[in-house]
């Protein structure tokens, strides 16, 4: 496998995380609100299976786990840490209990997906999911190879029929579940070759694909109906509705593959699919304070609150990516030590 990064993919995650800024926007129509959370969740765990690499796995298990934990969980703490300042003075001004702080700090530090169970810091619930699914599949990369497959499929397809009834458990084990279908999905699309991210063919070609994948997108989110939301464990109430979810979700992330590659050089997009993290851990605070300071002015429209959003953390983003080590941390980027290098004396 070539070294050489593939841009198309950070384009890919650019235009995802404009999706989740855009999916928490408070205000935001229903329409849109639904055809945004049929696939933008599910997006980001395909692309997570499709550059899972078996091969990496098995020749170093525990180096693959030791540095997901630094990509994945350590920034989560992190940005789940200056989160809670906000909480932390509230609570010197007694403004909430001990009680509450303390369960506040237990949701935020293992991935509660609720609002109502962390410190403002819900999107970071995908990190930790994600942390948890690929510790699974390298562990069944270790011992079952490529047949990881379809026992992950299995899982993924049980963890979406039960959704509902899954309790919270910590690192979302219960929501890594059905994401482990995506996942799946997403590494047998790169095994097969049925997809790339490279410009392959006519720009008639591409448009015509990417016309094409939007309408059956929007055919098969229409006749869904409800929003599918992962993080609340909501997929079909029966199953026609719940298959006309996961192939709404598996066309929709084919819609945004095709996008990513279609689409003129977009270095802002591409930048954005480069510090996606320090955007979602800090993606509710900022929502919050746009919308009380919108509501101040009595201007709170999505759109502009969208927009204000997208700015300011990607403002966030820049600024963290220059803080040094904090930045590396909150980045999920562990620094290089290199060899002192060896003092020359001078001779006598």
């Amino acid at each position: 496998m070539s070294t050489e990064r593939n841009l198309e993919i950070d384009v890919f995650r650019g235009l995802g995380i404009l999706l989740v800024i855009m999916g928490h926007t408070a205000g935001l129509p229903a329409e849109v609100h639904r055809y945004v959370y049929s696939f933008h969740m599910p997006a980001f765990f395909f692309l997570s299976g499709y550059l899972f690499q078996i091969d990496k796995v098995r020749r170093s298990r525990r180096s693959f786990i030791n540095g997901k934990f630094h990509r994945l969980i350590i920034p989560a703490w992190c940005m789940g840490a200056v989160c809670g300042l906000a909480f932390v003075v509230k609570l010197l001004l007694h403004r909430i209990t001990l009680t509450a702080f303390l369960g506040l700090a237990w949701g935020t530090a293992v991935g509660f997906p609720r609002a109502d169970g962390n410190f403002l810091s819900t999107p970071l619930w995908f990190l930790f999911c994600l942390f948890s699914l690929e510790t699974a599949a390298a562990g069944l990369a270790r011992f079952i190879g490529k047949a990881m497959v379809p026992v992950l499929m299995v899982i993924g397809v049980a963890g979406i029929v039960g959704s509902s009834h899954l309790p919270f458990v910590p690192f979302d084990l219960d929501i890594a579940t059905s994401a482990a279908f995506f996942f799946a999905m997403g590494h047998i699309v790169r095994g097969q070759r049925w997809f790339d991210f490279h410009e392959n063919g006519s720009l008639t070609r591409r448009v015509i694909l990417l016309f094409s994948v939007a309408v059956v997108w929007a055919v098969l989110t229409y006749r869904s109906g409800d929003a599918l939301n992962m993080s609340d464990s909501v997929f079909g109430s029966s199953p026609l509705k719940l298959t006309l979810d996961v192939a709404a979700a598996l066309a929709g992330t084919l819609m945004l593959a095709h996008l990513s590659v279609a689409l003129p050089d977009a270095r802002f997009l591409r930048w954005l699919g480069t510090h996606t993290l320090p955007i979602l851990g800090f993606n509710y605070l900022v929502n919050t304070t746009v919308v009380h300071a919108l509501d101040t002015a009595h201007a709170n429209h999505w759109l502009l609150s969208f927009v204000i959003q997208a700015a300011l953390l990607a403002a966030i983003a820049w600024a963290v990516d220059r803080t040094g080590r904090v930045g590396d941390l909150i980045n999920g980027r562990r620094r290089q030590v290199h060899p002192a290098k060896p003092v020359a004396f001078p001779q006598a």
